[in-house]
């Protein structure tokens, strides 16, 4: 079931950060992140189009990253009809998951999932993106689903572009950023996995631990510890 109230909280918490001094890939993050359990999900992610292709903006863990990545591949999935359609997707269980989208249906249910929806980011018209969410069950779906879900994907896009007047470029070249430090994150995680033999899972909590602990965004914590490793 969809717990509005806590929904609002993380829709209040997202919007505050937007008025602050915070990168667009910290506050996409948390809001990742925070959206899951609103929304009784168990993963969240981002696709954007960057440079006339996708790219994974955000993902709340790692199975989604590769989830994700396979939709790109593969050129299908949830992520990408509602990318190319502007519309909420939805499918509830595994064979209709299959028949949609086939390999890409199979490797969902294959990381637990029997339900997914995808809302598109669409910034006057134009789609920026789809925020995917991915859930264990079927039956906690509410009459609010859809309106929480396509919530969470507008606040995410008017964080991408901040809600100001700039030209269509300027959104391009924040899109870029965003997904360049994405990557960033990326790499930290691959550094952290191999130093302490941890999975990635683990790896993305020891560095948002890290990040916590001396006072400093996800971003520039994985900038440090890429650097630390080059070093």
């Amino acid at each position: 079931m969809t717990d509005q109230p806590r929904a609002f909280e993380v829709l209040a918490a997202a919007s505050s950060a937007m008025l602050a001094d915070h990168h667009v890939a910290d506050v996409l993050t948390d809001l990742l992140t925070d959206c899951l359990e609103p929304m009784s999900a168990h993963a969240a992610a981002i696709l954007v189009v960057d440079d006339d292709h996708l790219a994974l903006l955000g993902a709340s863990t790692h199975r989604a990253v590769e989830l994700e990545m396979l939709q790109t591949q593969q050129s299908q999935g949830p992520c990408i009809d509602t990318i190319e359609s502007g519309h909420m997707v939805t499918a509830l269980g595994q064979e209709e998951m299959v028949r949609r989208w086939d390999d890409v249906g199979r490797a969902i249910i294959d990381s637990g999932y029997v339900s997914v929806h995808a809302f598109p980011m669409t910034w006057r018209g134009r789609v920026l993106g789809g925020l995917n969410v991915f859930r264990t069950a079927e039956d906690d779906q509410s009459p609010d689903t859809e309106q929480v879900g396509q919530a969470f994907a507008d606040v995410a896009t008017l964080v991408l572009v901040r809600a100001t007047e700039i030209p269509v470029d300027q959104v391009a070249a924040r899109i870029h950023e965003a997904v360049r430090a994405r990557s960033v994150v990326e790499q930290a995680k691959g550094v952290l996995s191999y130093l302490h033999a941890v999975d990635m899972e683990q790896a993305y909590r020891l560095l948002v631990e890290r990040s916590a602990q001396n006072g400093n965004s996800v971003v520039a914590t994985a900038l440090q510890v890429v650097s630390e490793q080059h070093g």
